[in-house]
């Protein structure tokens, strides 16, 4: 019996920073191949195979080009590019893995949200920490109340991006609002909302306050703190591109003990004592082998679990709410304020 043909994947741009990593994983899966990139504007056309760079792949002009014979598409443009680049993939009826965030704000996350219904479609979002072994094992946890009832949540992701000027060349559209960026809070906190979306679909999450800090001349925000309402339990998320070293942390508390994870590493302390697991480090690229799986094995369901541009308008909301709860320095440099507190009982999103 001859093993199914690979899953041919066209890349829809390539001005989003993950780009490469997709790019990269497409090209190692063996059940999976590009069938063309479509590059963005003055964004370079990734080598799929940093260790063999005489890999080629087949240069597209137009979306439609790209998506010819192609079984599968992965969007990793600039943000404002979504709303040509995902209704084309639609119209090509292929399954969509698309990064993130899915529209700059709530309203433009409604209307990709609606036109993805309206055509049926299977589009999933590349919110990466749902396919990370150690999330995978935290979720499992707390499903089986390990550490019981939740009490108290904090969490971060940084990096010093800005500092090192990540944001420059083919990514300097990060850093300006009209391009759909500008933003490093919500650019990292985006999959922080999305983990506790996930953790527990149940709970509602709802803004108390948010305090933001501007540095490296972006057009909003280089980072800052939100505090949240999560079902009842309040969760403290910090993001910002100016941390060195960074990283990706999650604490919960619970009635009976407390989860704590420092990138791979996860440690459990209940009732029965404490452990130390072991998992690979959150990757960008967890995504992209998400779906080629799900795509590779239909069992999986569709997308295994991945976000949905469903789940991107939750995230959206909250985030514009973020947005609205912090009071935003005149002036890049200013130092962190808090913000005004809105009412007594935050808004909840769902």
């Amino acid at each position: 019996m001859s093993a199914p043909a690979p899953v041919r994947v066209a890349l829809l741009g390539t001005a989003h920073v993950h780009a490469r990593d997709h790019a990269r994983r497409v090209a190692a899966d063996p059940r999976a191949g590009l069938a063309g990139v479509l590059p963005s504007a003055g964004a370079p056309l990734p080598c799929p195979d940093p260790a063999d760079p005489t890999v080629r792949v087949r240069r597209a002009g137009s979306a439609e080009e790209a998506l010819s014979g192609a079984d599968a598409a992965i969007i990793a443009s600039r943000t404002d590019e979504h709303t040509a680049l995902l209704p084309a993939a639609l119209g090509a009826g292929v399954p969509v893995l698309c990064e993130k965030p899915l529209a700059a704000d709530a309203a433009g996350a409604e209307a990709l949200h609606a036109a993805a219904a309206a055509a049926e479609a299977r589009v999933s979002m590349a919110m990466f920490l749902r396919s990370a072994p150690v999330m995978r094992r935290v979720r499992a946890l707390l499903a089986a109340g390990a550490i019981g009832a939740p009490t108290a949540v904090r969490a971060y992701f940084a990096h010093p991006g800005l500092l090192d000027g990540v944001f420059s060349g083919g990514a300097a559209w990060m850093l300006t609002e009209r391009h759909g960026g500008g933003s490093g809070f919500a650019d990292l906190a985006l999959h922080l909302v999305d983990l506790l979306l996930w953790l527990d679909p149940r709970r509602k999450q709802g803004v108390r306050s948010a305090r933001m800090a501007h540095r490296g001349g972006a057009d909003t925000d280089s980072g800052g703190v939100a505090l949240l309402d999560w079902g009842g339990v309040p969760a403290l998320l910090r993001a910002d591109w100016t941390s060195r070293p960074g990283g990706l942390g999650l604490s919960i508390r619970g009635e009976k003990g407390a989860l704590r994870v420092r990138g791979g590493v996860l440690r459990v302390d209940a009732p029965g004592g404490a452990d130390v697991e072991h998992h690979r480090a959150p990757a960008a690229e967890d995504a992209s082998a998400h779906f080629i799986g799900s795509l590779a094995d239909p069992a999986a369901g569709p997308g295994g679990g991945a976000a949905t541009t469903a789940d991107a308008v939750v995230c959206a909301r909250v985030l514009d709410a973020v947005r609205r709860a912090a009071e935003v320095p005149g002036a890049p440099g200013a130092p962190l304020r808090r913000g005004r507190p809105r009412s007594r009982r935050p808004p909840s999103h769902r």
